[in-house]
């Protein structure tokens, strides 16, 4: 990302932590990893305090103010966010088709503030991109706006050499045609730079550096003897590596400010999927962001990709039927995907991961149509594309088309347990071998196996059991609480070669307990059908709930060249 202005901000580390809570827009987060330092300007201190937390840093919205360029967006001070408008920003983001395609249908994208001892502050990862600020944490000091340097001009090879160029003097509206009123209108602003591809007696005809042709009065463009287009602010497309070992992707979530709980350790890991983006349900087509630039820049310095997953808001009532009102309104899909294509943007994403949940089966093609749109402007700006999917169960194949998508998808994400959940009339595993076995052969026949990702459970279900394994009750709970009930108890744990995990019996109070376990031993069976089927890796779901050891596994088996067999250890 490259800007036309920068300033350098430096923030010399004053550190103290807190052990305390601050209120945000989205709800209330533990200040304990909070850093606070002094915010300097020309090697004088500001008065504000600057803070950062696992990589991400925030300032003042005042501060912000005071010191960098806002004219690019809004600031809401009542709705606490950035207001951006792609329509009125003068950006390339990737290409000159997806920069039209989110200028037309984006509306306006918001980056939210967090609410930090009732002052609002704003992250610095994501608006230093928009406000010509950098700003440097190594205890140097100083503020410049001279340095004006990496100015980018785009060459289009669509463009001839006869097209001029061209700038405008005033604000106008193009015509979308010179015969007909009913084509749309494109409001420019003055001082944007176009292409001038043709002309009449009174009119030229041009293009914008959104890619949208028009016509416009020729008393309102000037010529210039520019080569290219300067734009503010370029988001260029990122160049897609291909894996040449097993993959293992890993869920994280944010907690309730948005800022995600977890700065994963790389050990283990390929790929990291933060749940920060999903539809608003009765939202107009508008997404809720969670994007932390800074969480991505620290998982790429650590060696691992940041494929952003994107979801439906499944666990909200009127989901489901706002999903289907979303994927059979052209306006309303086409608004979704762009406006998740300028957060994958922001939020320095090297992919995306679809995962809509709780859809009708009756919307399943168009599901598969808004996955194929996600995937073309993936594709153009080199970022990959997966979707996580329902385990192709009865029914499931009418919800995602796992053929139809796996022709557009790099990888698709298998959520290959709750095979037994808590509303099954009988207790039983989460995820056992057979029905893992199962789903791989069939998912193998609507794709090829080198595109799967088979999901792993870092958690279990205690069952209150009656007769026969009745269901009376059930708790989903993480592989460690398991570990204590089952400690605890003193239960009696059995391997079950069908199952392949160990099973655990108990009383407690007077009622009978019984838990399939997810351990390091279960879990290597798994890894065992990712490499006997030949697929791409695992995806698991989540991290943190894991205990000590899981990654170092996935750390020997997939990075280090050994064996599942090495990790067949006792409960």
């Amino acid at each position: 990302m490259i800007c036309t202005f920068f300033w350098t901000l430096t923030i010399c580390f004053l550190i103290f932590s807190q052990n305390c809570f601050a209120s945000g827009v989205n709800g209330s987060f533990r200040l304990d990893e909070y850093n606070f330092v002094p915010l300097l300007y020309k090697g004088e201190e500001t008065g504000y305090q600057a803070c950062t937390i696992k990589g991400s840093a925030y300032i003042p919205v005042e501060a912000l103010e005071e010191f960098g360029d806002c004219s690019a967006f809004t600031l809401d001070g009542e709705a606490h966010r950035a207001v951006f408008t792609p329509a009125d920003m003068n950006v390339l983001l990737g290409d000159v088709e997806t920069t039209d395609f989110i200028k037309r249908y984006a509306g306006n994208c918001y980056l939210d503030y967090k609410t930090i001892y009732g002052k609002d502050y704003i992250s610095l990862n994501v608006m230093k991109d928009f406000t010509g600020i950098t700003y440097t944490t190594d205890g140097t000091l100083g503020l410049s706006n001279d340095d004006v340097t990496d100015i980018t001009y785009v060459d289009l090879d669509r463009l001839t050499e006869t097209h001029r160029m061209g700038q405008t003097v005033r604000k106008t509206i193009g015509a979308g045609s010179l015969f007909s009123s009913s084509e749309e209108e494109v409001p420019i602003k003055s001082g944007r730079q176009v292409y001038i591809l043709g002309e009449s007696a009174s009119f030229y005809k041009i293009r914008t550096t959104g890619g949208q042709v028009c016509y416009v009065n020729k008393e309102d463009i000037e010529e210039t003897d520019d080569q290219a287009p300067e734009y503010d602010y370029s988001f260029m497309p990122l160049q897609k590596e291909p894996y040449d070992r097993k993959i293992n992707l890993v869920w994280t979530s944010p907690n309730s400010a948005g800022v995600s709980s977890l700065a994963p350790d790389p050990t283990g890991i390929d790929v990291v999927s933060p749940v920060w983006l999903n539809q608003i349900v009765e939202g107009d087509g508008n997404i809720n962001s969670f994007v932390d630039r800074g969480y991505s820049d620290l998982c790429h310095e650590r060696g691992m990709k940041v494929w952003i997953t994107l979801n439906n808001d499944m666990t909200t009532t009127g989901s489901t039927n706002y999903t289907t009102k979303v994927l059979a309104d052209d306006g309303l899909r086409r608004k979704t995907v762009a406006q998740y294509m300028f957060y994958a943007m922001i939020g320095g994403a090297d992919g995306l991961c679809i995962d809509y949940e709780d859809v009708r089966s009756s919307d399943g093609p168009a599901l598969a149509l808004f996955t194929e749109e996600l995937a073309y402007y993936c594709g153009r700006l080199g970022l990959y594309i997966t979707s996580a999917v329902y385990s192709p169960m009865p029914g499931n194949e009418q919800i995602y088309q796992y053929a139809r998508i796996g022709e557009c998808l790099d990888y698709i994400c298998v959520m290959s347990y709750d095979y037994h959940y808590n509303g099954s009339p009988d207790a039983g595993s989460v995820s056992p071998i057979p029905f893992y076995r199962e789903m791989i052969e069939k998912m193998s026949g609507y794709c090829e196996p080198e595109k799967l990702i088979m999901g792993i459970p870092f958690y279990t279900r205690i069952w209150k059991v009656g007769e026969n394994d009745r269901n009376l009750g059930a708790l989903a709970v993480i592989m460690s609480t398991a570990r204590d009930r089952v400690t605890k108890n003193n239960a009696q744990i059995e391997w079950s070669d069908e199952d392949g995990q160990y099973i655990a019996l108990w009383q407690e109070n007077g009622d009978n307990y019984k838990c399939w376990l997810e351990d390091e031993r279960s879990i290597a069976q798994k890894i065992r059908c990712i490499y006997e089927y030949g697929l791409s890796g695992s995806c698991c779901w989540r991290y943190g709930q894991q205990e000590s050891g899981i990654m170092d596994m996935f750390e020997d088996v997939y990075h280090q060249d050994g064996s599942w067999e090495d990790h067949e250890t006792d409960y």
